[in-house]
C-alpha cells in the first residue's frame, strides 16, 4: 500500500579451490588432458609490518563479493 517492497536477501558464493585432484585421478580424469594445471590450489601470504600494519596478498581479485571484508 506503500509503494515499496520489502524482503530477505540471501547470498552465496562458490569457488574452486583445492579440487581434489587425487581423487580425480582415480577416476582417470586429469586437467592437464585439457591444457590446465593439475590443482586449482589457492595461495597467500600474510605479512605483519614493523609499524604493526598487516598486508594480506591472496591470489583473487574482487569482484563485488567482498573480498575486503572476507579476508579482513
Amino acid at each position: 500500500s506503500e509503494g515499496r517492497y520489502v524482503g530477505i536477501g540471501v547470498g552465496s558464493y562458490v569457488e574452486v579451490c583445492g579440487f581434489g585432484p587425487a581423487v580425480l585421478a582415480e577416476i582417470g580424469f586429469s586437467w592437464t588432458n585439457y591444457g590446465l594445471p593439475a590443482s586449482f590450489n589457492g595461495s597467500g601470504l600474510v605479512r605483519v609490518n614493523p609499524d604493526a600494519t598487516v598486508t594480506v596478498v591472496i591470489g583473487t581479485g574482487p569482484t563485488g563479493q567482498g573480498h575486503q571484508t572476507t579476508w579482513a
